[in-house]
């Protein structure tokens, strides 16, 4: 059962990397990223990087995925079933996103999610259950079920970024 589990997260993810970005969400992307100012590297931005690989203490990456969108639009097409199979595919990934290590501060996370929500709130709307908080988390990913336009099975990309370390700290999945 491992194995096939594996395999289907495999195919999953080099679909999701050979599929190409629809220019609606390239667009909301290159958006953020320039107002982060993360739209072209600089030397500072790499001196920060190099300089975060020695200062903090490194912890497994904690990723939390948000599928109350998919589940909803599962369940609105009498297509309720599929989500067994994705609960499974998000616990697996989350599994393997633990093994990556960070060590930038946690706690900026939240303020930079709270500060872009208003206007991006379709990325960053996070629905949170049984106690679980923003403030628990490194990674936060919105899944979204999207229509088929063809070519890809599904596709994904980072949204927010650490303002220290410049990794992801949110993003979107769409299936």
């Amino acid at each position: 059962m491992n194995f096939k589990l594996f395999l289907v997260v495999a195919i999953i993810a080099t679909t999701v990397y050979a599929s190409h970005e629809p220019s609606h969400m390239r667009k909301r992307r290159m958006q953020i990223e320039k107002e982060q100012g993360f739209h072209k590297i600089n030397s500072l931005h790499t001196k920060q990087r190099a300089n975060r690989r020695m200062q903090a203490a490194w912890r497994p990456l904690k990723i939390y995925f948000d599928t109350t969108s998919i589940y909803s639009d599962f369940n609105s097409q009498g297509a309720a079933d599929r989500a067994k199979f994705y609960k499974v595919v998000f616990k697996a990934t989350g599994k393997w996103w633990e093994s990556f290590k960070v060590n930038d501060d946690r706690s900026k996370i939240a303020p930079m999610i709270k500060q872009y929500s208003s206007r991006y709130s379709r990325e960053l709307g996070f629905n949170f259950e049984g106690g679980k908080k923003i403030e628990d988390y490194d990674l936060l990913i919105r899944v979204f079920l999207c229509p088929n336009n063809g070519s890809a099975l599904a596709y994904a990309g980072p949204f927010l970024r650490h303002p220290d370390s410049q990794r992801p700290i949110t993003g979107t999945v769409c299936i």
